[in-house]
């Protein structure tokens, strides 16, 4: 399977923090082309954007925005799988003679 996504830009805008402390200003990132591109966002964390990968039985699995937090967790944006071997049909009976 083969597959192929575009994002143009992405905005970022941190929750605001309890006061006094000020808020912190959005944070635009500008997406590189092509697969699997990796950036680091200052007080976020790292992006993958268009990640994709390939699974053993030929499932694509692509990611518009896989999102890893500067806390550890993780968050993915645009999901999408195709492709992959069928399910087998073959009868798993036997018998004795």
């Amino acid at each position: 399977a083969t597959g192929t996504s575009t994002i143009a830009t992405a905005t970022f805008t941190p929750v605001a923090p309890p006061a006094p402390l000020p808020p912190l200003p959005p944070v635009t990132v500008t997406i590189p082309t092509g697969v699997n591109q990796t950036v680091a966002v200052p007080a976020l964390g790292s992006i993958v954007f268009n990640k994709q990968s390939t699974d053993n039985d030929g499932t694509l699995t692509v990611e518009a925005a896989d999102i890893t937090l500067a806390g550890g967790q993780e968050v993915v944006l645009g999901f999408a799988q195709c492709g992959g071997a069928a399910p087998s049909t073959s009868s798993s009976q036997h018998h004795m003679h």
